[in-house]
């Protein structure tokens, strides 16, 4: 599970011919924080995942899914996403997805192997930011890209 993308990030931020500081800026986080990514020390977040999508119009399907190998990433900015309103926009794409099924959030709660119902009624509420590995799981339940998980068509 997502054990590419810190080699993806690399081949991301050496495709633009940037050191690792001056990606650091792009993003808004730290160097080390770049550092410790493309070591695979950590994972990122959803929201720096979101960012990079805005930054540089990588989907997220690519960096987070292993199944898609790391090339040479080929990228245009998406000034349409807006950064503030993908929490907003996951929220109101998992409610949706959800009703959509005819699922109660107990159901969806037990098919993801959540303990409780709060965490999606959090989630649908935009009150909880969603951990990688259960965007992954959310996808696969429902059969849907990440993308069009965390941004709305056409973003």
């Amino acid at each position: 599970m997502v054990r590419a993308f810190g080699e993806k990030f690399r081949q991301l931020r050496q495709a633009h011919h940037l050191s690792q500081a001056e990606m650091a800026t792009r993003l808004s986080i730290q160097r080390a924080h770049v550092n410790n990514i493309e070591s695979g020390r950590r994972l990122p977040s959803i929201h720096l995942v979101c960012t990079i999508h805005r930054v540089f119009g990588i989907s997220a399907d690519y960096l987070l899914r292993d199944e898609h190998p790391v090339h040479p990433a080929i990228s245009t900015p998406s000034p349409n996403t807006r950064e503030d309103a993908t929490l907003g926009t996951f929220a109101r794409h998992l409610r949706e997805l959800r009703q959509s099924q005819g699922l109660n959030q107990t159901v969806l709660a037990e098919r993801l192997g959540l303990r409780t119902q709060a965490h999606i009624s959090l989630l649908e509420h935009g009150q909880k930011e969603p951990s990688i590995a259960l965007v992954l799981r959310i996808a696969e339940v429902f059969g849907v890209s990440i993308d069009s998980l965390l941004f709305d068509q056409g973003a």
